[in-house]
């Protein structure tokens, strides 16, 4: 479960960024999470309320947005939607090409925290 692992260094940063602007409470934390970082919703938000008990980030929620795996085609450059579970979509299907890279699909980052 490294979910926990994930949300500890989460809350550090949420808690330097509160103290840092005198918050008297976090209302919010939005964090952008793309399809490989395989994590599970329910246990991030369970792993969320465990380490914001007695903090000042007790009462916030945690909104997160997902970001699709997607692929480029090293060949003709073109961006598209891919799903590693699914190996037909791992060619290109323009050129027919197996030859990609990554084009979003890895990002985890905290994109805001609302305080009060």
């Amino acid at each position: 479960m490294h979910e926990m692992s994930i949300l500890s260094n989460v809350m550090d940063v949420v808690l330097k960024y509160a103290q840092e602007n005198n918050a008297r409470k976090v209302v919010s934390v939005t964090l952008v999470v793309s399809e490989l970082r395989d994590v599970v919703d329910e246990l991030m938000e369970s792993c969320f309320q465990f380490l914001c008990r007695n903090t000042i980030v007790k009462d916030a929620t945690l909104h997160m947005e997902k970001v699709p795996l997607k692929a480029q085609c090293n060949q003709c450059r073109l961006v598209f939607p891919a799903d590693i579970k699914q190996p037909e979509t791992l060619v290109c299907p323009d050129c027919g090409s197996k030859q990609l890279h990554i084009h979003s699909g890895k990002e985890f980052l905290i994109k805001s925290i609302e305080i009060a």
